[in-house]
């Protein structure tokens, strides 16, 4: 069972797995959870525990342990099935090849002693050539030592370096002719290994002696220092750092600055370092053929020249749920749990599959999109979309990328942030539904369009990742699909927050300017943006947490519920315990870039969770929730426990915060989403066009004894004469 470029796709995935031995622990959906066949990262699991993760309609896989990732051809390849012939001679292999594939092998076997020779002169060992797969051919009436030019796993053209007695021959050419659009030399590599550090060079032949002598693995235009093209930051995916290593001369410190500013532009999180070489070196070539070391040039040879400065973790401390109340103070005024929650979630967007979805509920003005804003702040711009408005097909077919490696398209929202100011209607939150409850790590969306003649057409989307998404809505009611897959809060409404509000308000439109330059200047906050760069950048693999019985004990504890709900719940109770521990992640790193939780991390989460877990079990917002304790519990108690009139919550509304709240709004919104939630009953009198609420439960959530036993007003009309 061999596969190649033309029968992959007719690849089972399920039988193929079974051939190779490998045991499929259960299945869901398109998924194949497995023991990870890559490494021996499952050896420790128990039962039916598996860690890898195969999807069955897009042949990726993933394993969320030891991070082994790709494809069929990845896995085809892994197994030693990709390309197999029935004889392992070179004669029978060659045709197997076909096209540029088998004109670079022919070149390769052609290469001859004095073209092997030459490239040794240039620094380059007998290993590396036979990787690089270096050749020699006859080429326009000449004779070229070639060098494969790959775009994914097939070879896109040969550029043709010449020898150096050649006379009247240009220094390089391409083959075919008619291939004109350069690559990236090495782009395919970086991507498909994730690596987070490269090299940029000014030719293959410097890439390759650079890669020889242990540098970070060093990519390399094909057609000279000029051209780095946008299109090529799509390889550059997982980067961090980028070392420009280009000539030294006038081309090539113009090309360094080329692509120096178009980082600046579209990829301002990475990291910039300029290789300056010693006087008189010219290139990376002629930097190693001179006997220097690689340790010398990464440590002496160089300087920062953009991005974010490389972390000192030396000077990282462990940060408390204080710590980041404080810092987050400077700009947020009270709000405590909210904003420290709030900012956690948006920490999970860097993991694989923690990631939190909240929603922000409560009345126009309370704060809820400047809140969510001034969050968003400390996160990357690269990683967060702020959305007004969106339509549901305009947001599955946002324009897609194309993967290098395998052609795939798909809309990629992994470790991203999606930040709604508003409540996405009804159609637009059902595409998100599958986002937000981690269903399938590419989610497939089939829409149709109308073609010519009014026939329609089937239109296919696919979106990658699982964002955090952040919603504001001033819409009291929750769908229960949208409340059970998030966490629902509400800003805070009250006076000395509405005064704090003023003040900073002030402060902010006065003079914008120096207002920002103090913020930005502030040390806690510029350390905290650092704080979440580098956390951003460690690429985590996954955050573990070591003490499950633990924190099954601490969420019963507080949530004493045994509703469905509870499934979920503990879920995003354990993603905050996750949250905490990514804050202090240089602190929880093991040798395999997982994050380790701590009992402190498990501390953080349940203080949070006390804060905010009572409404969401109730099934109402915590606007709702802080309203019925505040406004119409205190009347209640006071009238001995029985059914009270509206007009007397709209009063105690009023006396306690010197706003008014309409009748029809405690009518239409209030009441109706506090009585389906079962916190009050609403009583109509026979007769009478007053009507009475009822109070269901006390301010811990418990039931109310012997309450209402009458209506407790002066028609004297008994609970059970109500209707």
């Amino acid at each position: 069972m061999f596969f190649n470029s033309k029968n992959i796709d007719k690849m089972n995935l399920e039988n193929y797995l079974l051939s190779k031995g490998v045991e499929i622990v259960s299945r869901s959906g398109a998924e194949l959870i497995t023991k990870c066949p890559f490494s021996d990262c499952d050896i420790d699991s128990k039962g039916k525990e598996g860690h890898c993760y195969f999807n069955k309609d897009t042949g990726t896989y993933h394993c969320f342990k030891c991070d082994a990732k790709g494809n069929k051809v990845t896995l085809a390849k892994y197994f030693n099935d990709w390309g197999k012939t029935t004889t392992s001679t070179k004669a029978k292999k060659k045709t197997a090849l076909s096209g540029l594939d088998k004109t670079a092998y022919d070149c390769h076997a052609n290469l001859s002693q004095e073209a092997r020779e030459y490239l040794h002169k240039r620094g380059l060992s007998d290993e590396t050539i036979e990787s690089a797969n270096l050749g020699q051919g006859e080429f326009y009436g000449k004779t070229w030592i070639t060098i494969p030019i790959k775009h994914g796993n097939s070879t896109a053209f040969l550029k043709l370096r010449a020898f150096p007695e050649a006379k009247n021959a240009p220094k390089y050419l391409k083959w075919p002719e008619e291939k004109t659009e350069a690559e990236l030399y090495g782009g395919s590599e970086i991507l498909e290994s994730r690596a987070e550090t490269i090299c940029v060079t000014e030719g293959e032949f410097d890439a390759l002696i650079a890669r020889q002598n242990n540098l970070p693995f060093a990519v390399s235009g094909t057609a000279g220092a000029g051209t780095f093209k946008e299109e090529w930051l799509e390889y550059l995916r997982h980067i961090r750092t980028i070392y420009l290593a280009l000539d030294n001369d006038e081309k090539g410190e113009k090309g360094a600055e080329k692509i120096l500013n178009l980082l600046k532009e579209k990829r301002p999180d990475i990291t910039v370092i300029y290789i300056q070489y010693p006087e008189g070196t010219k290139d990376m070539t002629e930097y190693f053929t001179q006997g220097l070391s690689p340790a010398n040039l990464l440590e002496n040879c160089t300087i920062e020249a953009g991005g974010p400065p490389q972390y000192d973790i030396r000077e990282m401390k462990e940060m408390r749920l204080e710590d980041l109340e404080a810092t987050l103070d400077l700009t947020i005024k009270y709000e405590k749990e909210n904003k420290c929650i709030l900012f956690l979630a948006c920490l999970t967007a860097y993991t694989e599959e923690d990631q939190l979805n909240v929603y922000l509920v409560g009345p126009s003005s309370s704060g809820k999109t400047y809140l969510m804003k001034e969050i968003a702040e400390f996160f990357p711009s690269e990683d967060k979309e702020i959305l007004a408005e969106a339509s549901p097909t305009s947001f599955k077919h946002r324009k897609p990328i194309s993967d290098p490696v395998t052609g795939e398209h798909y809309v990629d929202l992994e470790r991203k942030i999606l930040l709604f100011q508003d409540t996405p209607n009804f159609q637009l939150q059902k595409t998100l539904r599958p986002l937000m409850s981690h269903d399938s790590k590419f989610t497939e969306y089939q829409t149709t369009d109308k073609g010519k003649d009014t026939e329609h057409i089937a239109k296919q989307s696919l979106i990658k990742g699982f964002p955090v998404i952040i919603v504001c809505s001033a819409n009291e009611k929750l769908d229960e699909q949208e409340a059970t897959r998030a966490l629902v809060l509400s800003p805070e409404v009250f006076e000395e927050k509405t005064n704090a509000g003023v003040i900073m308000a002030n402060r902010r439109t006065a003079n914008p300017e120096q207002y920002k330059k103090e913020i930005n200047n502030n040390p806690q906050r510029r350390e905290l943006m650092e704080r979440i760069r580098f956390i951003k950048n460690l690429h985590i693999n996954s955050v573990i947490i070591p003490f499950p019985k633990k924190t099954l004990t601490k969420f019963k504890s507080i949530s004493k519920t045994n509703q469905p709900r509870a499934q979920r719940d503990i879920q995003h109770f354990n993603s905050l315990v996750k949250a905490g521990a990514m804050l202090n992640a240089p602190f929880r790193l093991d040798g395999n870039k997982n994050i380790i939780a701590t009992e402190t991390d498990l501390e953080m989460a349940t203080r949070l969770w006390e804060k905010m877990h009572k409404s969401a079990e109730l099934g109402v917002s915590p606007y709702l929730w802080v309203f019925y304790k505040n406004y119409i519990l205190p009347p209640f108690e006071r009238n001995g426990k029985k059914a009270i009139k509206r007009r007397d919550i709209i009063n105690e509304f009023y006396e306690k915060t010197r706003e008014h709240i309409t009748a029809d709004k405690f009518r239409k919104s209030i009441l109706p989403n506090l009585e389906s939630a079962g916190v009050v009953k609403n009583l109509e009198i026979p007769g009478k066009r007053e009507h009475l609420v009822l109070p269901l439960i006390d301010e811990n959530g418990d039931p109310i004894k012997d309450c209402g036993k009458d209506t407790g007003n002066d028609t004297g009309i008994s609970q059970k004469e109500a209707k």
